[in-house]
């Protein structure tokens, strides 16, 4: 779930795996059944966490109870996740749109690629994304502390640019 804090809102990592395991899931499923209608009920999903956060996503709040079961809350910033979310929104309904399957099933599987690295590696492209245009002033890096150097030039190990 998201909490609020002198830095902007906060999500639980661990929530945003499990979630990410759940979408790999679910698409693989879909897939495997030919249940391409599967595709725009999770672009819905993409587009309430994306606006919302996790609070109004039912899938979402099935991953933060299972993640809490797993171990201890892990706080980071919510601004790349909803980010992240908006990207896969995006994805999933053009996958959605169109008499092309196989480009629709094409997309989606690029959206559950993302999702296994997520809930597997804990790599997320659009938090990537986002932190890469912070660092470049395009978006805004004072909701993200995670996303880009502090001022002066300071290397943190939590942070993937470097010189």
């Amino acid at each position: 779930m998201t909490r609020g804090s002198p830095l902007g809102s906060q999500t639980n990592d661990r929530s945003a795996r499990v979630l990410a395991a759940c979408i790999l899931v679910t698409i693989a499923a879909a897939w495997s059944i030919g249940a391409r209608w599967v595709l725009p009920v999770l672009a819905v999903g993409f587009v309430v966490r994306a606006l919302w956060g996790p609070r109004y996503s039912m899938l979402a709040r099935l991953a933060s109870a299972v993640a809490n079961r797993l171990g201890p809350v892990r706080l980071v910033s919510a601004a790349p996740k909803r980010f992240a979310q908006a990207i896969g929104a995006g994805c999933l309904t053009l996958s959605s749109l169109g008499g092309y399957p196989r480009v629709g099933w094409a997309i989606g599987g690029a959206v559950a690629l993302f999702a296994a690295l997520e809930a597997t590696l804990g790599f997320c492209f659009g938090c990537w994304l986002y932190g890469t245009l912070a660092a470049r002033g395009l978006m805004q890096p004072d909701i993200c502390v995670d996303c880009v150097r502090p001022a002066g030039g300071v290397d943190s190990p939590s942070l993937p640019y470097s010189d």
